[in-house]
Order: structure tokens, then C-alpha cells, then sequence
């Protein structure tokens, strides 16, 4: 782990209510305790997050899922009840009543921090194998997603599956153009640019025509992205679930995937480029060679930390977004990169090196040049 990013002890109070449940280690079918998958789903305000989450804890799916739900979603909830829960103290969060399901799932709402709300789910008694954490509409998931990796004891428990973002196919156009004062990327081109999964929802409002273009300007900003077409929000939870977008499993299933160049059923590599916001885009490098550790941890902090790679104009390049399986020098095997805003993470995986290494890197991000990256990026292969 890698950050620039300053972080203090975090101080958690017991609560003593036996009624909520708590998250326990999964035992998977060999036997062996994982961590519990938190998928974090985002979306601008009345995509059908609230929707989705609401199909998820109505639907019998057979799958045990705690659903955080926000207050502020864009519908309300059957399911949600008011009776209060505090923290204990004056700023804290104040969350709802734990609700059982008849489908199995858990769910609860949340007026302010859900990180705590999962600390406190963490606590009690109960078993659930996925946790579904929905965010505010004009939330930003990075700093959510970065939280799971700072907090030591946090992580150790439960690890980001994915960032799933809804979509409101009908308004998507009108939402990434929006110009905001004081702010360089806005809320839906951020949700956009940091997705691992994105639900194109609503796709009965919009002609088939409509449609292309929008797939086209999704793949403009973040062509890495899975996208998977919706109406109402249903969508095979098995498509959404167990990502480990951020993981090291041991095929690189997802990211395999997700670096491939082959064309999926609904992306577009070949984004069209007269997408709305042309400073946030998908840079994609692949090089043959190994890494030298200690000189491509150079690059990436100058890159992240210090703000010091620009464009041939002079801009400055942010990203947003880093992913992907690289060959490094003091390495045996493949090593998973991931990266959110300042921080990254570089973890080794269980697959050797092949016989000719080589690396593939996605940035997403804003200001970004695909020849200064790969002149970047190739400064650090050891020579042959």
C-alpha cells in the first residue's frame, strides 16, 4: 500500500444492541474464512439506485446480502423503519433499524457516514456473505473506496469488490455536461470515470440511436468499464457480484477481462471522440519487459503524489483511476496494481511471471497523453 495521504487512528465506540446483526468471516467451499465483499453503487440522483437495491432485497436470489441503503436515495423503501440507532456521540452517525428479510438479505438506512454503519455491522451477531453500500447521489466513490484500504482493521474484514454506478440512460448527456463553479470534473463524469461496472439503466426511454451515442461517450471517459444494458434496474446479481475488481485472485478474472482488447457485448473500445468532456479519458499501456520496482514507483509518485507528469500542452494530467498486471524486477510472480486519486496498491498474485513478461496499464483520468504515459512507463522496462 501507497499513500500520500495522511491518516490518523480511528477511534470506535461499542454499541450494545443485540438485535443488529453482525459481519462474520465467509467459509467458501474448500473450507478457508475470506472476507466479506463490499460492491459500492453509485449514481446521480433518480438513476435507480434505490431501485436496484429495492429488487435486491425483494427478489429470491438465494444470496445473504446486507444492504446499506442512503436516506436521500431517490425513492423510498418499504423496507425501511425509523426507529434510531446513535453512535454515542454529538456528530456521530444516526442509522436505522436492522431489518431480516424473508429472502434472506439484511438491510438498513443511513442518515450521514455509512463506513461507520459498517463498523457497527461488524460488531453484532448475524451472517451475510455480500454487503451492498449505496452512496448519495452526488457522492464521489473514491474517497469511499480508499477508505477500505487506509483503515487497516477494516480491511482486514471486508475488501471493495467494485464501484457499480447506475446510469439514467434518458438524462446521462444533460448530467456529464453540466459545468459546476469551483469544480474541474463533475459528480456524474467522476462516477463514470471510476466504475469498474456500469448499469446503463432506463434503455426503454431511449432509441437505439440514443443509445449508441451514449455507450460511445461512457467509453470516451472510461473504456474499462463493464456495461450492462437495464430497464427498472434487473440485472443478474451473478454479473454484479463477486468482481474482486480490486483483488488478486487467481485467474485475474475480472481484470483479465477488463484489460482485454477483444470487444464486449456492449462497449465500445473505439470510443467516438467528440465525447462531452474531452479532458477525462481512457489511456491503455501495454509493454513487453519487467518493470524496475523501485523506478516505476518513481514514475507513479511523481505521477500521483507530486502532480509532476503534463501533457504536451502543460496540463497537469489527474487520475482518477489506475488498474492493472504488471511484470516488476524483484518479483516471481504477476503483481495487480490498483490505484484511486493519490493512492495505490500493489499486491503480488499466485500466477509466475511468464517466459516474456510483459505489462498492461489502464489510467483514467483527466489531462491524460498516451505518448508522455508510454514514454513513462517504458523508462522503467529493465533493458534487455
Amino acid at each position: 500500500m501507497a499513500t500520500k495521504m495522511d491518516g490518523g487512528d480511528v477511534l470506535l465506540e461499542e454499541e450494545d444492541d443485540d438485535e443488529i446483526p453482525t459481519l462474520i468471516p465467509v467459509v467458501s467451499e474448500l473450507g478457508e474464512s475470506r472476507s466479506v465483499p463490499v460492491t459500492i453503487i453509485t449514481g446521480y440522483l433518480g438513476a435507480g439506485k434505490t431501485t436496484l437495491l429495492n429488487y435486491i432485497l425483494s427478489e429470491n436470489h438465494g444470496k445473504r446480502i446486507a444492504v446499506i441503503m442512503n436516506e436521500f436515495g431517490e425513492g423510498e423503501s418499504d423496507m425501511e423503519k425509523s426507529m434510531t440507532v446513535s453512535t454515542g456521540e454529538q456528530d456521530s452517525a444516526l442509522f436505522e433499524e436492522w431489518l431480516e428479510l424473508r429472502n434472506g438479505c439484511l438491510c438498513c438506512s443511513i442518515k450521514d457516514n455509512a463506513v461507520r454503519a459498517i463498523e457497527l455491522l461488524m460488531e453484532k451477531q448475524g451472517k451475510f456473505d455480500y454487503i451492498l453500500l449505496e452512496t448519495t447521489g452526488l457522492a464521489d466513490p473514491g474517497p469511499i473506496a480508499n477508505l477500505f484500504w487506509l483503515d487497516d482493521e477494516l480491511a482486514s474484514n471486508i475488501f471493495v469488490d467494485g464501484i457499480l454506478t447506475v446510469i439514467d440512460s434518458k438524462h446521462f448527456i444533460s448530467q456529464v455536461e453540466e459545468k459546476k463553479a469551483d469544480i474541474d470534473i463533475n459528480e456524474a463524469v467522476r462516477q463514470v470515470a471510476l466504475a469498474d461496472i456500469i448499469l446503463l439503466n432506463k434503455t426503454d426511454l431511449i432509441t437505439e440511436t440514443e443509445k449508441s451515442g451514449i455507450l460511445s461517450q461512457i467509453c470516451a471517459i472510461n473504456s474499462a468499464a463493464i456495461v450492462i444494458s437495464t430497464c427498472n434496474s434487473r440485472v443478474d446479481l451473478d454479473k454484479i457480484l463477486d468482481l474482486n475488481a480490486y483483488g488478486c485472485d487467481s485467474s485475474h478474472s475480472y481484470l483479465q477481462q477488463n484489460l482485454s482488447l477483444k470487444q464486449q457485448s456492449e462497449r465500445v473500445l473505439t470510443a467516438a471522440g467528440n465525447h462531452l468532456d474531452k479532458t477525462v479519458s481512457t489511456v491503455r499501456v501495454d509493454l513487453p519487459g519487467t518493470l524496475n520496482t523501485l523506478e516505476f514507483d518513481q514514475f507513479l509518485q511523481l505521477l500521483l503524489w507530486e502532480s509532476q507528469i503534463s501533457s504536451p500542452t502543460g496540463a497537469t494530467m489527474e487520475v482518477l483511476r489506475l488498474k492493472g498486471v504488471i511484470c516488476e524486477s524483484d518479483c516471481e510472480h504477476t503483481t495487480i496494481l490498483q490505484g484511486v486519486y493519490e493512492t495505490y496498491d500493489k499486491r503480488s498474485s499466485n500466477i509466475p511471471i511468464p517466459k516474456e513478461p510483459h505489462s498492461s496499464i489502464v489510467f483514467i483520468g483527466r489531462n491524460l497523453d498516451q505518448q508522455v504515459l508510454e514514454s513513462s512507463v517504458q523508462r522503467c522496462i529493465i533493458p534487455s
